[in-house]
């Protein structure tokens, strides 16, 4: 238990969040903008959540989910 809490708190949770999203986006081949659109979530929120400088609400990353597919 104790890993799984020092993942968490070191932020690595969310540098992985960031970078699977931005993969499975260009895997996808769609832009932050297209993804945008799709998801209802800002293109500077869905940067912010790339780059790991931000953090996805559990709607956030529903929305991002479903536009995904």
């Amino acid at each position: 238990m104790n890993a799984l809490k020092n993942y968490y708190m070191r932020g690595d949770f969310m540098d992985d969040f960031g970078l699977r999203l931005k993969a499975i986006r260009k895997a996808k081949r769609i832009s932050q903008s297209e993804l945008s659109e799709k998801s209802q979530i800002s293109q500077t929120n869905i940067s912010k959540l790339e780059r790991g400088a931000s953090s996805p609400t559990i709607y956030t990353a529903q929305q991002l989910a479903d536009a995904l597919g």
